[in-house]
C-alpha cells in the first residue's frame, strides 16, 4: 500500500501530518506538558463562552492512555508501507501545533454516545465500522482564527486519517447555530445540515444547535 501524510519525528519518537495547506501547522499528539497551552486556549473568552463542558484536571493523560495502543502500533507499520491502513483504530491526532510546537487549538473525535439508531458507544463501537458514526470538535486560539488553519487540518485529518486509516462510515458534528464562522467551516469541509435542536446548556437555559453530518 502506498504511503500517505502520516509521518513519524524519531526525535519527539511520535506521528505527525504536517497541514500542507499551511505551513508550519502541524498535527500531533498530545504530550505530557501541554496542559498548561490548553488552559490558557480553554480561558479565551471567545472559546469558553462555547464550551459545554469543562474537561478534567487529567484531560491530557486520560487522552494520551486511550491513543497509547494506536501510536505504538501505527510506529511500527510506518516502517512498511504494506501493512494494511485500516489496522488503525482510534484518533491520536488531537493537537494542533504552530511551528514551535505550541499547541493553538484541538481538534477531537470520539465514537457518537447519541446516535438515533438508540446504541450505546459499547455497541456503536461492536459495529463495522462503515456502520459507525464518529463526532468531531475543533477550537482554534483567536489569534489563529480566519487563515485556514482549522478548515484545512480538519479536511487533512479526514483525507489523511480518518478516512484511509479508520474507516469509519460518518462523521457528525454538533455546532450552535450563532457560530456562523463554524457552521461555514462545516459546510466547506463537505458536512451537511440534517435538523437544528434545542439543547440544555451546562450553565442554564437552551443553545439551539445544528446537527451535521458527513458520509465518508
Amino acid at each position: 500500500m502506498t504511503s500517505n501524510a502520516v509521518q513519524w519525528d524519531e526525535k519527539l519518537d511520535e506521528p505527525y501530518i504536517d497541514i500542507v495547506a499551511v505551513p508550519g501547522i502541524r498535527l500531533t499528539p498530545l504530550r505530557d506538558g501541554d496542559e498548561a497551552s490548553i488552559a490558557k486556549l480553554q480561558r479565551e473568552p471567545m472559546i469558553a463562552a462555547r464550551m459545554y463542558t469543562i474537561p478534567s484536571d487529567d484531560f491530557v493523560k486520560k487522552n494520551m492512555s486511550e491513543v497509547r495502543e494506536t501510536i505504538e502500533a501505527l510506529k511500527f507499520a510506518l516502517k512498511d508501507p504494506e501493512t494494511p491502513h485500516t489496522f488503525a483504530f482510534g484518533y491520536p491526532f488531537q493537537s494542533i501545533r504552530n511551528s514551535d510546537g505550541e499547541v493553538i487549538g484541538l481538534l477531537s473525535l470520539r465514537p457518537f454516545e447519541h446516535d438515533p439508531r438508540g446504541i450505546s458507544k459499547e455497541q456503536m463501537l461492536a459495529l463495522p465500522r462503515k456502520e459507525q458514526t464518529w463526532i468531531v470538535g475543533y477550537k482554534l486560539h483567536p489569534a489563529y482564527q480566519g487563515k485556514g488553519i482549522m478548515s484545512s487540518s480538519l479536511k487533512t485529518a479526514i483525507d489523511e486519517w480518518i478516512k484511509p486509516w479508520m474507516g469509519v462510515g460518518q462523521l457528525t458534528a454538533g455546532i450552535e447555530l450563532d457560530n456562523l464562522a463554524s457552521l461555514a467551516l462545516a459546510e466547506r469541509v463537505g458536512f451537511r445540515r440534517e435538523l437544528v435542536i434545542d439543547i440544555p446548556w451546562t450553565t442554564g437555559g437552551t443553545r439551539k444547535l445544528a446537527h451535521y453530518l458527513k458520509d465518508l
